[in-house]
């Protein structure tokens, strides 16, 4: 356990990174991204921490809002399956086994809508806000974010992960609440 007084020490060093203003603390940023992988990172889910093992990022008009949905998910996932039906949607990732981390980005500016964390397990686990009710300001840093792709970075707690991925065909938000548990 840290020493609430070590904090501001370990903070200069840049051996933890501060969170949101609060007295906690968290784990350092990965490390930057090599040209062998478009995505890195880890979010934890129901207090257990899992490695990014794949991602993609899809267009997607939720409610009226333009946006880029980036997933990080804690296991490889078939692309095909993802778009039997020609694109992507968020509800695609609703009952998959295993767990993922959503972003949800405004395309026009670059702003991080809101997040979301849900796993598979029985009983399922669910983390997530939107903007409207957390102030999820400088969380998500974007170095890139155009018609072909989006690359940047997401910390927030224990949730921490980079990425330069390409934008996979997308489509509207089906209706109804696809990150409601129990669908």
């Amino acid at each position: 356990m840290i020493h609430p007084r070590s904090l501001p020490r370990l903070l200069s060093l840049g051996l933890l990174v501060a969170c949101c203003g609060c007295s906690k603390a968290t784990p350092e940023a990965p490390a930057p991204l090599d040209a062998s992988s478009p995505f890195a990172g880890r979010f934890e889910v129901a207090g257990e921490s899992r490695a990014i093992a794949d991602a993609i990022a899809f267009p997607e008009n939720d409610q009226g809002y333009d946006e880029i949905v980036v997933v990080f998910y804690d296991r490889p996932f078939d692309r095909a399956a993802l778009m039997a039906d020609g694109k992507v949607s968020r509800w695609d990732f609703t009952g998959m086994a295993g767990a993922y981390l959503m972003l949800s980005i405004g395309r026009d500016k670059g702003a991080l809508r809101g997040y979301h964390v849900l796993s598979a397990q029985d009983p399922p686990a669910y983390e997530g806000t939107t903007d409207a009710y957390d102030n999820l300001s400088g969380r998500l840093k974007l170095s890139r974010l155009d018609a072909t792709g989006v690359a940047g970075s997401f910390a927030f707690g224990a949730h921490q992960a980079q990425f330069n991925l390409p934008i996979t065909e997308g489509g509207e938000e089906p209706a109804g609440d696809p990150d409601a548990l129990g669908s």
